[in-house]
Order: C-alpha cells, then sequence, then structure tokens
C-alpha cells in the first residue's frame, strides 16, 4: 500500500485549519436593549469572531438616530470544535466595534445590516436590527420657549435664536440634542453673558460645548422658579420657508415616590422665511458677505525705495461666523492699484489660527514709482438686511512715504572709459566688439594719457616733506589731513549739527532744538527758520509734523487759535533722530537754504 507523504499529510492539515477557521468567522450586531427612551444613548456593537482583520466594518444608520464611532475592543475565550473526527480546545478571538448612538424621534428604527470585507474577499454581514424609541412622560409644568431676532431673513445672513426652558426644582441630566433642526440652519452655540442674579451652566449642544445661564424667574402663576437659557446662532443657506423645532429637552426629574423618573418638554415650532438676496444694483464684487462689517488695513514698512516689498495686512472685524473663504478683492482686479503698485501673484494669504471676530489677511506690495504716496483703500461690497441695499465697506489709506531710485542699465555700461558717453552710445544689444566698462583702454587714450614726469612729481609738496622729513612724519602728515578733511566734509558737518541739536531737545527749549536741527537741513542760519521751512525737510509727513507742533507754539505764543497737545522734549528728540537718519542718505546740496541765507 502507498503511503502518503509526511509532506503532503501536513499540508492538508494546514488546509483544513484555515478552512474550519474561515467558516468560524462570523459578525455580530447587538445592542443592550429594543427599548430605549427618546434622547438616550446606548451602544451598538458590531463583533467580529476569529478576526484577522482591523478594518473597520461599513455601517448606515437610519435619519431618526444620530451614531458616531467610539473604538474597538479585543478579547479572547476558550471553546471547543470538532476537527477530523476529534475534538480539540480553541482559542477564539474577537474584535468588537463600538458605536454611541442616540434616539432623536420616537417610533421603531432599523439599523441595516453592517458588512466587512475579508482579506480573501469574502463578505460578512450582520443581522438587521432593530430597537423603539419612546418618549418618557411629559412636563407641562416645565415649558420651552423659542424666539428669534427675526424671522423673516435672507439667505445667507446669520440670525440669533434664543431659547428658555422653566426648570423643575430637581434635575438631572437634561439634554436638547433630540430638538428637530434643519440641515440647511447649520445651528452653532453661542456663549452667554452672566448676569448677577444667575450662574453660568455648561453643557453640550450637538457635539459642541455650549454655555447657558441659570437665573431666577416668577412663573406666570407668581411662583419664583429657575430658568435656563443660551442662544444659537443660524445661518440658512437655501431660500423658502423653514420650520425650526420644536425645541425638546430630555431630562431626568425627581419624584417623592419612586425616585427619578424621565421627561421631556418641548417648544412650538418657529417658522422662518428666507429671501433670496436681491440681484438689482447688486455689485459685480460682491462675494455674498451680509451683515455688518469693518475693514483695518496696516502696512510695513511705511518708509521704502521703489521696489521695496511692503507688508499689507488687512483684518476683517465682524460678528461670527465668519466667512470661511477670502473675501478680499483681487488688487489685480483694483484700479486705484494700477500703475503704482506691483501685486505679489501668490495673492492673500489668511493668518492662523484665527481669532473670534476677526480674520487676517495678508500680501505684499512694490511700488513702482515715487508716486506712489500712499496705499489706496482696500473695498469689499455688502448686503445690508436690515435697509435691503448693498454697501461698500472700505479700509483707510496708508500714507507712504516712497524714495525714488536710479535704475540702471546695459546702456549706462557701454561707454569707452574716459570718455563722456553721448545718446548714440545708448544700444539695445552688444556684441564682444563693443567697448565697455571692463574694456582695456584704446591705443589713441593710451597716447594721450599724461606721461610720468620725474622731475615734475619731485616738486610737489608732499614729496617733498617725505624726503626731508622720512616716512614716519609723512605717515602722520597723511593722517592728519585725512583727519582734517573728514571733519570738513560737509555730510559729517551737517550730521553733527543734527546730533547736537537732538540732544540739545532735552537740556534746552524744543523750539530751539527744531530750529537747530532744520538750520542743519536746510543749510542756514536757525534763527531764520519759520514754521512753514518745515515742509521742505526730507523726511517723512508724521516726522515733519511732530517738528511742526513742536515749534508752533514759540512761532505764535499769542494767537488765540487752539494748538495741538504740546510735544514733549522726548517725542521731539525721537523725531530730530528720525529726520537725522533720513538726512544720512540725502546729497547735499546748498540749494535748500539760498532763500534763508
Amino acid at each position: 500500500m502507498n503511503r502518503i507523504p509526511t509532506a503532503i499529510l501536513m499540508l492538508l492539515s494546514a488546509l483544513a485549519c484555515l478552512a474550519s477557521g474561515a467558516a468560524a468567522q462570523t459578525l455580530q450586531a447587538s445592542v443592550k436593549s429594543d427599548r430605549v427612551y427618546v434622547g438616550d444613548q446606548f451602544i451598538y456593537n458590531i463583533i467580529l469572531s476569529d478576526a484577522n482583520t482591523d478594518a473597520i466594518p461599513t455601517t448606515a444608520f437610519p435619519a431618526g438616530v444620530r451614531a458616531e464611532y467610539v473604538n474597538f475592543s479585543q478579547n479572547a475565550y476558550v471553546t471547543t470544535r470538532r476537527q477530523g473526527g476529534q475534538t480539540q480546545r480553541v482559542t477564539v478571538n474577537n474584535l468588537t466595534h463600538q458605536y454611541r448612538v442616540t434616539a432623536l424621534t420616537p417610533g421603531v428604527n432599523t439599523i441595516p445590516p453592517a458588512t466587512l470585507t475579508l482579506p480573501d474577499g469574502s463578505i460578512l454581514r450582520t443581522q438587521p436590527v432593530r430597537f423603539e424609541a419612546l418618549l418618557p412622560e411629559p412636563a407641562p409644568d416645565a415649558p420651552v420657549e423659542i424666539s428669534a431676532t427675526r424671522t423673516t431673513l435672507y439667505a445667507g445672513e446669520s440670525v440669533e435664536i434664543t431659547i428658555a426652558w422653566t426648570m423643575p426644582e430637581s434635575v438631572r441630566n437634561a439634554n436638547f440634542d433630540t430638538s428637530d433642526f434643519p440641515a440647511s440652519l447649520n445651528p452653532t452655540p453661542i456663549d452667554i453673558a452672566s448676569t448677577r442674579s444667575g450662574r453660568i451652566a455648561e453643557f453640550e449642544f450637538r457635539g459642541h460645548r455650549a454655555l447657558g445661564l441659570i437665573e431666577q424667574v416668577f412663573s406666570p402663576a407668581g411662583f419664583r422658579t429657575n430658568q435656563f437659557r443660551f442662544k444659537i446662532r443660524i445661518s440658512p443657506t437655501t431660500p423658502g420657508d423653514i420650520t425650526l423645532g420644536p425645541i425638546r429637552v430630555v431630562f431626568n426629574r425627581a419624584r417623592s415616590v419612586d425616585g427619578w423618573a424621565r421627561a421631556y418638554a418641548e417648544s412650538e415650532p418657529l417658522r422662518l422665511t428666507v429671501l433670496p438676496v436681491p440681484t438689482e444694483n447688486k455689485p459685480d464684487n460682491f462675494t455674498g458677505l451680509i451683515g455688518s462689517y469693518a475693514l483695518r488695513a496696516l502696512a510695513n514698512p511705511t518708509s521704502a525705495n521703489v521696489g521695496d516689498p511692503i507688508t499689507l495686512r488687512v483684518e476683517l472685524l465682524a460678528n461670527e461666523p465668519l466667512p470661511s473663504r477670502n473675501p478680499l478683492p483681487d488688487l489685480e482686479d483694483a484700479a486705484a492699484f494700477d500703475n503704482l503698485f506691483r501685486h505679489s501673484p501668490e495673492g492673500w494669504t489668511e493668518q492662523t489660527p484665527s481669532q473670534a471676530g476677526k480674520r487676517i489677511y495678508t500680501t505684499t506690495v512694490r511700488a513702482l514709482t515715487d508716486r506712489a504716496t500712499e496705499i489706496p483703500p482696500v473695498e469689499i461690497s455688502t448686503f445690508d438686511p436690515e435697509s435691503g441695499t448693498y454697501t461698500t465697506v472700505r479700509s483707510d489709506p496708508i500714507q507712504l512715504d516712497i524714495r525714488a531710485v536710479r535704475e540702471a542699465t546695459i546702456a549706462d555700461a557701454i561707454v569707452t572709459p574716459g570718455l563722456t558717453p553721448r545718446a548714440s552710445d545708448a544700444r539695445r544689444s552688444i556684441d564682444p566688439a563693443d567697448p565697455a566698462f571692463w574694456a582695456a583702454p584704446s591705443i589713441a587714450q593710451i597716447d594721450a594719457a599724461q606721461p610720468f614726469a620725474l622731475a615734475q612729481q619731485l616738486r610737489r609738496p608732499i614729496v617733498i616733506a617725505a624726503i626731508t622729513t622720512g616716512p614716519a612724519a609723512l605717515f602722520a602728515a597723511v593722517a592728519a589731513a585725512m583727519t582734517i578733511h573728514r571733519r570738513r566734509d560737509p555730510a559729517r558737518v551737517r550730521d553733527r549739527k543734527l546730533r547736537r541739536a537732538e540732544h540739545s531737545a532735552l537740556r534746552s527749549a524744543p523750539t530751539d532744538a527744531v530750529r537747530a536741527a532744520a538750520a542743519a537741513a536746510l543749510d542756514c542760519n536757525p534763527d531764520a527758520v519759520a514754521l512753514a521751512d518745515l515742509d521742505r525737510l526730507p523726511a517723512h509727513p508724521g516726522i515733519v509734523r511732530t517738528l511742526k507742533d513742536a515749534l508752533a507754539p514759540a512761532e505764535s505764543p499769542k494767537s488765540n487759535t487752539p494748538h495741538a497737545p504740546p510735544v514733549t522734549a522726548k517725542d521731539t528728540r525721537l523725531a530730530i533722530r528720525a529726520l537725522r537718519n533720513t538726512m544720512r542718505k540725502q546729497p547735499i546740496t546748498h540749494d535748500a537754504g539760498r532763500e534763508l541765507a
């Protein structure tokens, strides 16, 4: 008789084990009870026996419940199985997926079968699970009221809803999750302010943390009772008639006979009329902003050269909810920015994290000319639901101090060394034969250059000093000459005068310091400086304004015209310092003070 090889027997045994294991895999669903109260939460379990996958089953829940996945857990137990005519003890691993389910509406609900695809491609299904949601006993002595600031509103407009619940004396585990809110309303809770007669209470509203106010009020019968009040904001997105509510609260209340009992109370429904935004006179740049908005713009720096980057920051201020996308216009389409600024190709960037009631957007602009004296206002179009009209919201313009720069082109470099360039020397292109600033001098230029003559050089005073006094004395003479030259340099002289004027602002009258600073900048006598002369200072308008305010009281001390608040010595010093820093970049000219000399 032929014997089956041992390897083949082992393979057949393994296949039999795999087949028995696959056959033992099951998927089951269960709930603890098939009857629950509306508003109560319960656990829905999906159990995979002999699990060899961690995939989450595919589930679908009916509209009358709200469900969320919680987690999964593993457990094992020992059982017996009969394999190959023998009974064996085997360990079974179970994987349990848990969902937290809340019954929202009364009636019978059916959770359809859940499915799970195994690694070998086979599909497991659970049985459907049915349960009944029951309303607890009504509580007519605990009414719920609902009110809105507006019942006729526009699509996209936000409206506050106030919900007030008259509470029984002893209450536990109250929730409003079973209230009827159409999906198009997008309800979100609003934190409410505390009062002297109330206290803040935290609760959960549709998965969100919310704050309400518990305060004492008088019932219609004249009894003092507690009322729980909170606010939500709705933003309908679809025009038409919408019914909000009823708003239902489910809670446990104390009873003298058998302890705690489940109860509920609900409001009357609130009917809303949602209108479409009118198309008449609708601006082309309208992006759907409804309500009251404000824009605030800031720039940094405000003093720059042509072409330097300037960060433009715009803050959009309004009540929540603010738009989720950027409502600011593209500056490429803003006519006020044409021919004056170049814009960043990335456009606006929203700064995160955002703050409540504020959204911040930034971009980069570059001035194309020194004629750009300000950043124009940024504009957005909004719709005012109170008046039913469109309005334009603008930020304030931002004053700029843009300095012109000389632009060097390749035509500036195409010159022959030692010669004055002519207009005809400018070329659109060059080749290796073109003379340029890097080219060697021509033969004619070398011949025309002054030759070196030893006799002429020996007659120079500095050479005579070097021969008669030696190298050390020569170096000392050169150093002294350079020091004298630097001290007599007009730019250094002007800077020293401005520095002395800056320090004198704290030691003497600010008016004397302003006159000294203006005289140094305009190259004139300090006694000749008048208030109007300060307008010619090459400084930022804000610096000039500060200097004028410091000088104004001394120029017209007996004037009946009220002056601005006096400028302090510290502010005067800072203004002169800013003027000094600006003047360091300015070339020396003597035209500014000719009229005052």
